[in-house]
């Protein structure tokens, strides 16, 4: 049966990225790039110093709100948020309104931080920072002589007759660079489109399009994101039947995850590092579960792990488990194929 998909995209793409930078052998990146040094006349070891400010850059990007913590207190990030929402909210229960002006002005704060973190980096507004970092980060995906997002359209064919659309609540441009572009290495003008790439929580610099920067509590992510694009998502949520997770936890996403969980019968592909820590997070009772246990299960918060056939691609090495690809795939050639051993077991 034909499949509808719909991919979600979170943060850890941008930690397969950069340990894909580390661990590759440079030799292979450079034969990527050839083109690239030969169109900028550089040399092999310019492109190398090149890559690795890429990858200090995209590994600050991995670690985005570091900066949201606060001494000698455990909670950070976004969870730290979310505490000081509650906080506000029962500080003054009679001026509600005083409480929301402090709420929405420190997720201002913070939205202006993300910002600036984005200037200060190659992934950036600078034109010719953009170029770069988006024309290397999509030819670093290739496999052989085909772009991801042309191998990604062809795994997307075999089990669908159906255009798709991917969603992501990272902030920059690399998701549409990787997934969206899909054109003939030798004949340019023979361009089509992969999915097209919603920032569901807005972008740093095509706000017209997708909207400001949303970073704030959890629990208010859904107020604040553009109403049409979470409309978008819920839709496809409900009438598609293969979804892949690509390096989204949803712990920080309730909004997203809510939707997620009203799936049944349907089949999930998590594309993620160290399936022990994400099962042990996510769904602590998975590996002892069994089909006649369902009603037995305490599993709330991530339904969707419980109600539907899983297939988990690891970035990280373990041992095998049946229904589980167990290989490391760390390389964007490993990752197609993996996704293709799985399309043939659908067909």
């Amino acid at each position: 049966m034909s499949k509808k998909v719909t991919v979600l995209v979170g943060n850890g793409f941008n930690y397969f990225i950069s340990q894909y930078l580390l661990s590759v052998n440079p030799k292979i990146l450079l034969e990527k790039l050839e083109p690239y040094k030969k169109s900028q006349k550089i040399t092999d070891q310019q492109v190398l110093i090149q890559l690795e400010n890429l990858q200090n850059d995209i590994k600050r990007y991995c670690n985005l709100l570091d900066f949201l913590k606060l001494d000698n207190y455990s909670e950070f990030g976004e969870t730290l948020l979310s505490k000081l929402n509650t906080f506000f909210e029962g500080l003054d229960k009679s001026n509600s309104s005083s409480s929301q002006n402090i709420v929405d002005e420190l997720s201002s704060l913070v939205a202006a931080q993300i910002n600036s973190i984005f200037d200060e980096t190659s992934i950036s507004k600078d034109v010719n920072h953009f170029k770069f970092v988006n024309a290397t980060v999509k030819t670093l995906m290739k496999s052989g002589s085909n772009y991801f997002s042309e191998n990604f359209l062809d795994f997307v064919n075999k089990v669908s007759g159906c255009s798709y659309n991917v969603y992501t609540t990272n902030y920059d441009y690399m998701i549409g660079s990787v997934f969206s572009e899909v054109y003939n290495t030798t004949q340019t003008l023979n361009f089509k489109e992969g999915g097209k790439v919603y920032n569901l929580h807005g972008h740093y610099a095509r706000k017209d399009e997708h909207g400001e920067v949303v970073c704030c509590a959890p629990e208010l992510k859904k107020e604040q994101m553009k109403k049409d694009y979470f409309e978008k998502f819920r839709n496809d949520v409900e009438t598609s039947n293969l979804f892949i997770l690509f390096g989204i936890g949803l712990t920080s996403d309730p909004h997203l995850l809510r939707e997620l969980n009203k799936k049944e019968n349907d089949i999930f592909i998590i594309i993620d590092s160290n399936k022990e820590s994400y099962f042990s997070n996510h769904y602590p009772k998975y590996n002892s579960f069994k089909q006649n246990d369902k009603e037995k299960s305490t599993l709330k918060e991530f339904q969707f792990l419980k109600n539907n056939q899983i297939y988990f691609i690891d970035t990280c090495a373990y041992q095998s488990k049946e229904n589980f690809l167990v290989n490391q795939i760390n390389t964007p050639e490993k990752l197609i194929e993996s996704l293709n051993i799985i399309a043939d077991s659908l067909i």
